[in-house]
């Protein structure tokens, strides 16, 4: 487990990010405040944001956590960090069913990866399905959204 004074910072997440999906322009902005990271993601259709969820990183003494908005209604859960290399960022929450694992992925192109994954086929209520493919590509093991910076 990686802990908070090895250096290891969330920095390059800073800044506006956008992807397409079938449904419009996915937009994620992160921004710093003290030792937390605040995301929000944005669908756009036209000139219409139509959809809005909330994500964090957040330090918690000695250890980092990804919380993700899960449903419409604000219910949200902890991923704790549990390892990285150059490229990917994982947390892992073994409690939960869907996703079991948050993976940031740093792309070639300077762009970043969401990828939400399970270590099964992805069971969802219908309101999460609807709640997760308004900005994610969905594929039978794992919700990915790919952004690029702006």
């Amino acid at each position: 487990n990686i802990r908070a004074n090895t250096g290891f910072n969330f920095n390059w997440l800073e800044g506006s990010w956008k992807g397409k999906t079938e449904e419009g322009n996915s937009v994620d902005t992160w921004r710093k405040v003290g030792d937390v990271f605040y995301g929000e993601g944005y669908l756009i259709q036209q000139s219409d944001t139509v959809f809005m969820e909330r994500m964090k990183l957040v330090n918690k003494g000695s250890e980092w956590f990804y919380v993700l908005q899960l449903d419409p209604y604000s219910i949200s859960s902890s991923y704790q960090f549990e390892s990285f290399d150059s490229e990917r960022m994982i947390f892992v929450n073994k409690q939960m069913k869907f996703p079991a694992m948050v993976v940031l992925l740093r792309t070639e192109n300077g762009g970043f990866s969401t990828q939400l994954l399970t270590n099964k086929t992805i069971e969802l209520s219908p309101m999460q399905l609807d709640f997760l493919t308004k900005r994610n590509v969905l594929l039978v093991d794992k919700a990915v959204r790919n952004l690029v910076k702006m």
